[in-house]
């Protein structure tokens, strides 16, 4: 099954990513808090020779060639070709970056045609009948042979490390391949879970925190209109006025008490003249004036006051009927707004279920082809033999040269080493035995020239895969700046911002960084920013919905009704309160003047009676006169100018609320959102199944492999010298006569020595005519016996006279 990699991948981290825009904001609300599901921890472990796969991906990677901005680009513009064209200059410029690892693999291939080259040469040129020993010995090489051994058995024991690495490599890596769907099945359950409860999430968070949100936008919009309606009744004292019409009737019922009270003096007053006429009726006639003056007065308060309270009712009904008309009016201007608002509230569904489909057509086109590909490919290996197979042929293109080589190498080794215990009063004679053992040895040689390269062969392709992974997972799993997920189009994605159209652009490589710092999901996914744009679409719409407001205030005309008909019956009713309390001031003067009992006469229980009742009503009504002259005040000071600043006042208010709300709400998701941690810990379990899980065993075939490949030049070059020494040692001896010298005089041309049997006759070894040539003689001896002088030599050399009767 073709599985394409280039898309499902970036769109599955994208989705993964994508569903989660909205999500991390559930945890402001403690209703919608909850634990998010555990992501499986996956280390693959191999032990030990993990040590070595992990030596081996660290060359690899230290191989790979530094990217910059430009290559990065480059790249990208390659991988949207799909690599199908690796004649681009792009591409030529990329692969032109793999310097190190096309010299290597230069090498590799000079290794692969030079070995068998190699060997060509070396057997034409120097005869492999003795590889080139065309010399006996002369002197003695115990101890050159010793370090060839010594070196050989090292040479040997690396080969041999190398060949159970690359066996124990090779079992790994099939077993990995084979049981790749159990790491699978893991990661994807994981991703399925961490996307499953951050979708079920979306839901409350939105419900919780933008609903919310929008709530107060729109309330706020919704009371706009009377709020600034109640700020503009405040400012022309809508409410004082009220109030003066309210206590209307107090001051009425005061002001009428007080003249009724006036009339039945008067009465007295008059009846009292017409009856006693003595000398008192001056003063009376007095009071009398005074009465009438009070009257007078009050009377004109009474009726300056009558008509502003009318036309102060009239005023009021018609500003509640501007009013209202201006308040409707803005909230036709604001309508727009609130609607805006109320269908963001309604995209909030639409989008919570668009993120659900998508989640599922993700899930579904993504993890789950992803992994029903993986499964089907898994099944094919194992149901076809294919896996038992390539495993088999790994072991044997590796392992059965390295065999041919190092079987006859120790066997060489051991023989060899065996020569190292001989005394050394033994004389080095090739034998038949040693002359086996060297062609043993040329044997091996000729067989790392034949097979060798198969070794190399299978190195430079495992070093090629393990490259080509490294190149990978590098810069996706290892790489904690995500230069490369950050650089490429392909791994960045546009949300739209449900609240207000706009587009955010996202890349994975920044939300992937956030969350490994174990920040919020919001701050990972650019929350800030999300609320931002929010914020400033908001203050734009209010901004714009104000100059609408002024201007509808603008077409209202409130200047035919800030008058209360002019300010001269205000005038003239503070005239006559002045001229009242001065009336009644004189009136107490002259009750006190007269000094009548108050108690015993009832013309001064009348007379105190109507002070009291003047100034009750004076006391009010200068109360009123307070209050009418602020109302007149404000309303004089009305004006189209004024209105637009408190009214432009209003709307800079009302924005710094909702910019408020917007900044809390941003503040409480930046810092009480899920942290994003889990995300980051599923992507690098994908990098652990594919760089850990598979990849590590892959580093380990090629460098054990690449070691064993390299060791055999040593091997080459130890058991060539080791083969020389072998075929330079003298001919095999009469193994039956064993001379063991015992003094170095010279008897008739003879040299004398005991036997082997009797240890104390003379034999005759060497006879004038020269039967027996000298150079065949090999004496054996002790070291304490050694001579040098003119007639024989010690150890290694042939025993001989300089008789001259005898021939050399």
């Amino acid at each position: 099954m073709a599985i394409n990699l280039r898309w499902q991948l970036p769109s599955l981290l994208l989705s993964l990513l994508f569903v989660v825009v909205v999500g991390g904001q559930s945890f402001v609300e403690n209703e919608c808090a909850g634990f998010p599901p555990a992501i499986s921890s996956y280390n693959g472990s191999y032990g030990g020779i993990a040590n070595l796969y992990q030596f081996a991906g660290i060359i690899a990677n230290r191989l790979q060639p530094s990217l910059s901005e430009d290559d990065i680009a480059r790249l990208a513009n390659v991988y949207n070709e799909n690599f199908n064209n690796i004649s681009t200059e792009d591409a030529t410029y990329f692969i032109k970056k793999q310097t190190t690892a096309i010299v290597i693999l230069a090498v590799c291939v000079l290794f692969i045609v030079g070995l068998p080259v190699a060997g060509i040469c070396f057997c034409s040129f120097r005869g492999c009948g003795k590889c080139g020993a065309a010399k006996d010995q002369i002197h003695s090489s115990k101890w050159t042979l010793s370090l060839y051994i010594l070196l050989l058995i090292v040479t040997l024991a690396v080969i041999i490390l190398a060949m159970f690495l690359y066996a124990f490599s090779v079992k790994n890596f099939g077993n990995a391949l084979q049981t790749v769907d159990e790491p699978v099945d893991t990661v994807i359950k994981d991703v399925r879970q961490m996307v499953t409860f951050m979708t079920d999430d979306l839901s409350c968070s939105i419900n919780s925190t933008l609903s919310n949100l929008l709530e107060h936008i729109d309330d706020e919009l919704r009371i706009l209109p009377t709020q600034i309606g109640e700020h503009f009744k405040q400012r022309i004292g809508y409410h004082d006025a009220y109030r003066v019409i309210a206590d209307s009737n107090n001051v009425s019922h005061s002001l009428h008490g007080s003249l009724v009270s006036i009339d039945e003096a008067n009465r007295i007053l008059n009846t009292s003249i017409s009856i006693n006429r003595d000398p008192s009726q001056q003063m009376k006639q007095r009071l009398v004036s005074a009465l009438n003056t009070l009257k007078h007065a009050i009377n004109k308060i009474h009726r300056n006051y009558n008509i502003v309270i009318e036309r102060l009712k009239t005023a009021l009904s018609d500003i509640d009927m501007r009013m209202a008309h201006s308040q409707h009016l803005v909230e036709g201007l604001l309508i727009d707004a609130t609607r805006k608002m109320s269908k963001r509230g309604e995209k909030i569904g639409d989008f919570i279920q668009l993120m659900r489909s998508a989640v599922d057509e993700v899930l579904q086109k993504g993890t789950d082809g992803v992994h029903k590909g993986l499964l089907e490919i898994h099944t094919n290996l194992n149901e076809h033999s294919t896996m038992a197979f390539l495993t088999k042929g790994l072991y044997v293109a590796v392992l059965a040269p390295s065999l041919v080589i190092i079987l006859p190498a120790i066997f060489v080794t051991i023989c060899v080493a065996g020569r190292l215990l001989l005394r050394e009063d033994i004389p080095s004679e090739r034998s038949s035995c040693v002359s086996f053992l060297g062609n043993v040895a040329i044997f091996a040689v000729s067989m790392v020239f034949i097979v060798g390269w198969i070794v190399m062969l299978i190195a430079s392709f495992g070093f090629l895969g393990g490259y080509s992974l490294e190149a990978i997972c590098h810069p996706l799993f290892h790489d904690d700046t995500m230069r490369l997920l950050k650089g490429f189009p392909t791994f960045s994605l546009n949300i739209t911002n449900p609240l207000n159209g706009q587009q955010i652009l996202l890349n994975i490589g920044e939300v992937l960084n956030e969350c490994r710092q174990e920040n919020t999901i919001f701050t990972a996914l650019k929350g800030e920013q999300f609320m931002d744009i929010d914020a400033k679409a908001t203050e734009y719409n209010i901004s714009a919905a104000r100059l609408q407001a002024v201007d509808g205030f603008r077409n209202v005309d409130f200047s035919f009704v800030l008058p209360l008909g002019g300010s001269i019956h205000i005038d003239e009713m503070d005239d006559a309160l002045k001229f009242l309390r001065e009336s009644a001031q004189n009136l107490d003067n002259d009750l006190q003047f007269s000094g009548w009992d108050a108690e015993a006469t009832p013309i001064t229980h009348h007379l105190t009676l109507v002070k009291v009742n003047t100034l009750d009503a004076a006391n009010l009504m200068s109360e009123q006169l307070k209050l009418l002259n602020v109302v007149d005040e404000a309303w004089s000071n009305t004006s189209d100018s004024g209105m637009e600043r408190f009214i432009g006042k209003h709307f800079d208010d009302f924005a710094s609320n909702i910019t408020a709300y917007i900044q809390q709400a941003k503040d409480s998701l930046l810092s009480e959102t899920l942290k994003c941690r889990p995300v980051y810990d599923t992507w690098q379990n994908v990098g652990s199944v594919l760089c850990g899980y598979i990849g590590l065993p892959a580093h380990g075939i090629w460098s054990s492999a690449a070691l064993a490949a390299v060791c055999f030049l040593p091997l080459i070059i130890l058991l060539t010298q080791i083969s020389k020494y072998l075929f330079r040692m003298e001919p095999p001896y009469d193994g039956n006569v064993y001379l063991y010298p015992t003094i170095s005089t010279l008897h008739g041309g003879s040299i004398c020595a005991y036997d082997s049997g009797s240890g104390t006759s003379d034999v005759l070894l060497v006879r004038s005519n020269c039967d027996i040539s000298p150079s065949r003689i090999f004496p054996r001896f002790a070291s304490h016996q050694r001579q040098s002088s003119g007639t024989f030599y010690g150890y290694g050399n042939n025993a001989y006279n300089y008789d001259t009767d005898c021939e050399r």
